[in-house]
Formats: structure tokens, sequence, C-alpha cells
């Protein structure tokens, strides 16, 4: 619903049920009904959240892709402001958000202010993910072509994966702006976590 109460209202909302065996289909087919941007895809076996995002990647028609899980809150003026970045800086591959912590009821935790430039990020990358995923806009292509891409092979740690290969190509920046309200619970996929990806990120050459 915070997706549907976006002020940017040209979108195509994509839905990737991957396999759910509770009342989400229900919920789905009548949320579509109520909105014609709703686009529900549902995976015949639970294959996680790589695969699962890049099948919504792959039936995206638009140049930018908006990422968002379906236990946080997007603010109403997240992708408006995330797309006007994005066509204000060719250079950028991928934008994202300060966020609102909250807990399983809404309540608020706390607020992250993570306003990193793309210095900022190439550097922090080397040790983290430098970004909070679920508030990232990036492109659909990257310069060479080819479509940004998870890895199908992960399953925990995809979006650190997905940052280093980005950082090859270009730059990813997270704005002061808080446009993201980020549910903590115990049933999220980051407290089930127990992978550590450990890659290397190689800085990109700069002209002296």
């Amino acid at each position: 619903n915070s997706i549907r109460a976006q002020t940017l209202k040209d979108i195509e909302i994509l839905v990737v049920d991957d396999a759910s065996t509770d009342d989400t289909p229900r919920i789905l087919a009548q949320l579509a009904r109520q909105d014609p941007r709703i686009h529900i895809e549902t995976l015949a076996e639970n294959m996680g959240v790589a695969v699962a995002g890049n099948r919504g990647v792959d039936l995206a028609r638009a140049p930018y892709i908006a990422r968002m899980d379906s236990d946080d809150i997007s603010l109403p003026d997240r992708l408006t402001r995330q797309k006007s970045y994005l066509d204000a800086h060719r250079d950028v591959l991928l934008v994202a958000s300060s966020i609102e912590q909250i807990d399983a009821d809404g309540a608020h935790l706390r607020t992250s202010h993570r306003a990193r430039d793309a210095f900022a990020c190439r550097w922090m990358a080397r040790f983290f993910y430098p970004v909070t995923h679920p508030s990232t806009m990036f492109r659909k292509m990257a310069p060479d072509g080819t479509p940004l891409r998870y890895s199908d092979e992960m399953r925990t740690t995809l979006d650190y994966e997905f940052c280093g290969r980005l950082l090859q190509q270009g730059e990813a920046v997270s704005t002061a702006d808080v446009l993201l309200q980020y549910r903590i619970h115990g049933g999220s996929a980051r407290f089930g976590c127990r992978d550590i990806y450990r890659g290397r990120i190689l800085p990109r050459p700069v002209d002296r």
C-alpha cells in the first residue's frame, strides 16, 4: 500500500510471490483488482530472494528498479526523489536513503542517518554493504548494456555481492533523506542470515 500511495504515479508494481504458503495469493489478487498497476508473478517453488528479485527485474519495463520488501514501508515521495536523483546523476547506478527503524507493530525505534557519497560507499563496501538494500533504486541496465541482476547462487548475502559487481561499472550513493521505514523483527531475513560473503571490491581508476 505504501508503494500504491507514492506521489510518482506512473509506475508498475511487480509482486513476486516466492511460493508463499499463507494467505498471500488471495490478498494479492484482491489488491490487483483494485490497482491495475499491480502485476503478480507466482513462483512454483520457493527459490529465495535472489531468484525472485531477478524475476522481477526481468519483467520490469521501466529503466529504474525500486527495491522493496513486504514488511517495510516507503514514504510517499520516495520514488519521486530517487528517480529525480538518478535523472540528474548519470554516473550513479544506485541510490539509497536514510531510514527510520520500526518494530513489528510499526512503533519508532530510531532514525538511522546514512548520507554517504560515492567515495564513502566505495570505501565502506570493502568491509560491509554500505546502503540499506530495501531503500534502493537502481538502473535496470549497466553501462555495458547488461541487466543489473542478483547472483542466483546467493540466498542470504545477495545484496553485498550485487553491490560489488555494480561498483565495477558505476557509483552508489545514499542520501540524507529518510525515505523508508525499515521493520526490525525476529522473523526477518537479516536475523536468519548466517553466511558471510568475503569478496574483494577493486577501486575504479582515478584520473590524476
